[in-house]
């Protein structure tokens, strides 16, 4: 289990409530967010422009997305455990010998994460 912050930063945990509503969602605008985080709608904007403004989050029409900046760091994650390159030669086996889809999950504290995904070639 995961260790409680002694201190915690609000704005923190807002920013990753934000972005974990818009990847269960696929996309949200201001007022969506708002109203599933009981905020107003111009802290959600400020919140939002500002992960745009990094990279994290894109903007299509009025609705906001998770960015392709966050590969960069799942990326990272999920290549530091040397699980990962040995499951993905036994993956390759696998799919070799069954033909079906295998899907590697992870587990890091409570959470279950998906990292990789072997699939059969198809002419």
């Amino acid at each position: 289990m995961a260790d409680v912050a002694k201190n915690p930063i609000k704005a923190a945990r807002m920013t990753f409530s934000i972005v974990e509503i818009l990847v269960r969602a696929d996309g949200a605008g201001v007022t969506e967010v708002a109203d599933n985080l009981g905020m107003a709608k111009s802290s959600v904007y400020n919140y939002l422009s500002t992960l745009q403004e990094m990279g994290y989050v894109t903007k299509e029409g009025t609705e906001y997305h998770v960015g392709l900046r966050f590969l960069e760091f799942g990326e990272i994650a999920r290549n530091r455990d040397d699980v990962y390159e040995a499951a993905k030669l036994e993956m390759r086996r696998l799919i070799k010998e069954t033909g079906e889809l295998i899907n590697l999950l992870m587990e890091e504290g409570v959470c279950e994460i998906f990292v990789h995904r072997e699939t059969v070639e198809r002419a």
